[in-house]
């Protein structure tokens, strides 16, 4: 195995839309899933941000970002991890 830098960016070639998403991501529904297709050919399953529902199609044009995806409740603590948005 080797480390290898992926794009940051690619196209939608699936997504869902997830209007009852698991009770930590309450919260942030309604939540988008995509299947992408990194400008390499990889396929990644990513979360899609900042995007209203008419932007988001097959086809669409996507690039990595990093967004925050939870907190802890109790210890206050925030999770920032990569999602994508439509460009």
């Amino acid at each position: 195995m080797e480390e290898k830098e992926m794009p940051k960016t690619g196209t939608v070639v699936s997504y869902t839309k997830l209007t009852e998403p698991p009770v930590d991501f309450k919260d942030y529904s309604p939540i988008y899933l995509a299947m992408i297709r990194l400008d390499n050919g990889v396929m990644v399953l990513g979360q899609l941000a900042d995007a209203e529902s008419e932007e988001i199609k097959i086809g669409a044009r996507v690039m990595a970002t990093i967004r925050k995806w939870t907190e802890d409740g109790q210890s206050g603590i925030i999770y920032y991890g990569y999602k994508f948005k439509v460009i």
